[in-house]
């Protein structure tokens, strides 16, 4: 986003859980794992992509947490990419800040 003083990149795939049990892996397509990477920049690299489940809708979610262990929210990647692209979500700012809950200057402390 143009303006922006939050940087994003791009990320991998990975292996993912569902109710504490190993399942096959999935591949997070590009919005969803842009949308990791986002909740990564903002709130740190433990939320990986291990940490994200598929839910019995198939729609890839993850507690992000905090650096300390607190998790903070719940995010839907399915919902936010969809909503991110739908306008519902009208610029990455509002889903760093409004959706996942960090400020730009958290990214470098």
């Amino acid at each position: 986003m143009v303006g922006s003083v939050c940087p994003i990149s791009l990320g991998s795939s990975g292996r993912y859980w569902n109710q504490g049990v190993s399942v096959p892996k999935r591949i997070l397509t590009d919005g969803k794992t842009s949308a990791l990477m986002i909740i990564q920049q903002g709130h740190g690299p433990h939320n990986s992509i291990d940490r994200v489940f598929f839910s019995p809708v198939d729609e890839a979610v993850m507690f992000v947490k905090l650096s300390n262990g607190t998790s903070i929210v719940l995010a839907n990647l399915s919902n936010l990419v969809a909503w991110r692209a739908d306008g519902t979500i009208s610029s990455d700012d509002e889903l760093r800040t409004k959706r996942l809950r960090f400020k730009c200057d958290s990214l470098f402390h």
